[in-house]
């Protein structure tokens, strides 16, 4: 995946890393899984996983896994899934969960869902992964609902469903809490509108969307000449001034081309 403008791809790189341990992170509700015991091995599955030790967190949860039942072992097994997406072995982490139980308590099956859909989306099955996440309708937690549309929004871009992809996404804003989530949520619409091959995606009648949607010929131009948007985006900042991306995404933009483009 590209980065907004190729000289901070290093930037984008390790923002895609937060992104990722921070939506997974926001997977593990304690309200839908808490281990019954906290012994020698899980501590040490914890401590790899806060020290984003990834692929060591996913053995020792595997592990745990191996020596519990039920429910409870699905939710190791989802863990250690969880760490293996996020150490990139997303064949891995399906291979993990052929094995989990299929749990009865609603929230530990609405997880088990959202990260097989997140392992579709990975694997490249975008439309695996939208109809796992639209099967689960409205039995997912409130924990789950900002990765459950993260996942749902990612997926309509890559099959060329811009509208609809970006009306998931600014749904997903309502469910976020911080800043930085709310920045994040910004630079997946940009970068989903960079990768969008439709040239006249369908209005869909909402302000802020079809904003998001008249940046689309600015993100494509942005793939071929990335410094060469700064006009067009401050035109499009002039007739959007009170758009979401308006000060924070097209600010960042326009702070990194003045910073390649401005010389001393």
């Amino acid at each position: 995946m590209q980065g907004m403008l190729p000289a901070t791809g290093l930037k984008v790189q390790a923002w895609l890393v937060l992104l990722a341990v921070t939506l997974l992170a926001g997977c593990v509700d304690p309200t839908i899984y808490r281990p019954d015991t906290k012994g020698p091995l899980e501590r040490r599955a914890v401590q790899a996983e806060v020290d984003l030790r990834h692929m060591e967190a996913a053995e020792l949860y595997r592990q745990l896994a191996n020596q519990t039942q039920g429910e409870q072992r699905t939710g190791y097994l989802l863990r250690s899934a969880e760490q293996l997406l996020l150490g990139g072995d997303s064949a891995g982490a399906r291979r993990r969960l052929s094995t989990a139980p299929l749990p009865a308590d609603p929230g530990l099956g609405a997880r088990l869902g959202v990260t097989q859909a997140r392992i579709d989306l990975a694997l490249g099955n975008a439309e695996g992964a939208l109809g796992r996440v639209d099967d689960l309708g409205g039995q997912i937690p409130t924990g789950l609902i900002g990765d459950a549309l993260f996942v749902r929004g990612r997926s309509l871009f890559q099959l060329d469903r811009p509208t609809e992809a970006i009306a998931t996404l600014v749904e997903r804003e309502t469910w976020l809490s911080r800043t930085e989530q709310v920045i994040e949520n910004h630079q997946v619409i940009w970068q989903g509108l960079k990768d969008t091959v439709v040239l006249a995606p369908q209005a869909s009648g909402d302000t802020v969307v079809d904003g998001w949607l008249s940046l689309l010929p600015i993100a494509q131009r942005a793939n071929i000449e990335p410094l060469g948007i700064k006009q067009a985006l401050i035109d499009w900042r002039a007739l959007q001034p009170s758009h979401p991306a308006s000060a924070g995404l097209v600010g960042e933009l326009l702070d990194q081309i003045r910073e390649l483009t401005d010389y001393p």
